[in-house]
């Protein structure tokens, strides 16, 4: 072997000098198989410095290891990111697809809120048109108007529910329309943009069914209202409960078949208009001609006849008496006319006010009634009610006005007894003209 190669990673047999790998496997030469000469002392590897290469080596694999730790404990702090969202070639991301039952639900909502909006239309459509000309339809215009807001709350829930926007057009429309011509809302919008200019008449009017005498607490109210004019139908038929109850002075009264009055101009005159057919028991039309600072006046009193009878009789015995209401139909169609056609028969200022026993929206009212200015509907705000039975109530007193006359206050005053509330309104004369 030789000497000077033996540092390297070969070694170099002496007698044939074929160089072989340093490997400790490698115990004979490759060439001549002569056996590897053994190395030096001095040349071999201090034992200790191994051992010093081995601690480092260790020492370093240690620290890499507790790095990497580190790091991932580090990276397992941080919060998850949020998952993202599918989206479209165009960058637009694809909404999560609801489940079927939503999906049922919310397609149910959007046509059940159509469905509700097409019938408030349909509805107001039928009882303008067939509201007292068939008996459904009577018993549709008498019956309880907040019954149609019975499918808003399931609705509205189910809006909530399944966020179908859909839905809200319809539902708001059917709400509006439910709430507002349905039941019968008035905004005074005529009396906020009519002329101001002062009139050459006020007159404070009021009037109210006192069933009989039991608005017992009515004289009270109009001290404090201070009115007018007093009409008043169902009086008792003495006649003397007026004289009791309006006793001090400046009032002046008087009463015929049911109707009483009590004003502070002076009375001149006083005529009863038979109704329709005698032989039915019918209402009541007088007309009273009062002397005021402007000239004469015409009070036209009325109390027309009440469909309650009809209803009724078919809500206790049946179909058997739709003959019946019928027949009462009939009546005050008739009676209607009568006296909308003597009212305009006036060749002086006239007010009309009583009870009608029927709505604004009555077609009988559209018929006779609708030419005339009606105070509530000019400047009243709110329903109006003032017939009260236990479950509702319906707008069935008016105060009327002829040509030239310009309503600007209007409303319908506390209990006072009667199942009937008052009906007040400050009316003014302006001549037609102005």
């Amino acid at each position: 072997m030789n000497p000077a190669n033996s540092g390297s990673s070969f070694w170099r047999c002496t007698q044939c000098g074929t160089p072989n790998p340093t490997a400790g496997y490698v115990t004979n030469c490759l060439g001549c198989g002569a056996l590897k000469p053994a190395q030096p002392a001095s040349v071999a590897a201090p034992k200790s410095n191994r051992v010093d290469e081995l601690k480092k080596s260790l020492v370093k694999r240690a620290a890499t290891l507790k790095t990497k730790l580190a790091t991932t404990r580090k990276v397992a702090s941080r919060p998850a990111p949020a998952p993202q969202k599918a989206s479209t070639p165009t960058g637009e991301s694809i909404p999560k697809r609801k489940p079927f039952l939503m999906r049922c639900l919310g397609w149910i909502t959007v046509v059940s809120s159509w469905i509700y909006a097409f019938a408030m239309v349909a509805l107001l459509f039928v009882i303008a048109r067939w509201g007292e000309t068939w008996w459904p339809t009577t018993f549709l215009l008498f019956a309880p108007r907040w019954l149609m807001l019975a499918p808003l709350p399931p609705l509205l829930l189910f809006l909530i529910i399944t966020r179908r926007k859909g839905a809200i057009l319809p539902l708001v429309a059917a709400t509006g329309l439910t709430l507002g011509p349905w039941m019968g809302f008035c905004v005074p919008w005529r009396a906020m943009t009519q002329s101001q200019t002062p009139g050459d008449l006020k007159i404070r009017f009021a009037t109210c069914n006192t069933e009989e005498g039991r608005a017992k607490a009515l004289p009270k109210l109009m001290a404090l209202m201070n009115p007018n004019i007093v009409v008043m139908q169902e009086c008792p038929k003495s006649g003397s409960w007026l004289t009791t109850h309006f006793h001090e002075p400046g009032w002046t009264t008087y009463y015929i078949q049911g109707i009483g009055i009590a004003t502070r101009f002076r009375l001149t005159a006083v005529e009863l208009r038979p109704l329709a057919n005698p032989a039915w028991a019918g209402g009541s039309l007088v007309r009273f001609t009062l002397e005021t600072p402007s000239g004469p006046l015409n009070v036209f009193a009325v109390h027309l006849e009440t469909p309650r009878e009809g209803l009724a009789a078919v809500m206790e015995d049946g179909l058997d008496s739709i003959p019946l209401l019928r027949e009462n139909m009939k009546q005050r169609w008739s009676e209607s006319k009568d006296a909308a056609d003597w009212v305009a028969e006036s060749t002086i200022p006239y007010i009309i006010a009583g009870d009608f026993n029927m709505p604004a929206d009555s077609p009988i009212y559209a018929r006779d009634w609708s030419r005339f200015l009606n105070a509530f509907s000019a400047a009243g705000m709110g329903y109006g009610h003032t017939k009260y039975t236990r479950y509702f109530g319906v707008r069935i007193d008016h105060i009327l006005c002829g040509p030239g006359w310009i309503a600007r206050r209007c409303g319908v005053g506390p209990p006072v007894g009667s199942d009937h509330h008052p009906v007040v309104a400050d009316l003014e004369w302006t001549s037609p003209g102005k």
